[in-house]
Order: structure tokens, then sequence, then C-alpha cells
């Protein structure tokens, strides 16, 4: 469904899920499949930019 979906700006999905939730595998295995529709593929990761807890809500949650 995602390759089906046309946008005048950059298409934007995230994988979510606590720490040691399995998110790495799909999101690579979900860019291969973009990539191989010729769809322009950028695949990050967020998970050395997670903060403690008291420093993630100190704004509340």
């Amino acid at each position: 469904m995602i390759g089906s979906v046309a946008a005048a700006h950059p298409l934007r999905v995230v994988v979510g899920g606590p720490p040691a939730a399995g998110r790495t595998t799909p999101a690579d295995e979900l860019a291969v499949v973009l990539r191989a529709q010729d769809r322009d593929t950028i695949r990050v990761t967020v998970d050395d930019f997670l903060f403690a807890r008291a420093q993630r809500y100190r704004r509340g949650r």
C-alpha cells in the first residue's frame, strides 16, 4: 500500500515500538521493497537518540 501512495511531498513512514520490539528488520525489508519499486528511500534510525525517561518527560508526557 505504501508503494501506491502518490504525494506532492516526501512520504514519511515510521516503524515504531519499544526497544527490542523488532523494528529494525521490518524497516530494512520495507526499504528494500520500496527501492525495488524505484522509490527514493532514506533509511534512518533513532535508536542512538533514546533519552532517559526523566529527560523525555521533562515537558510532560
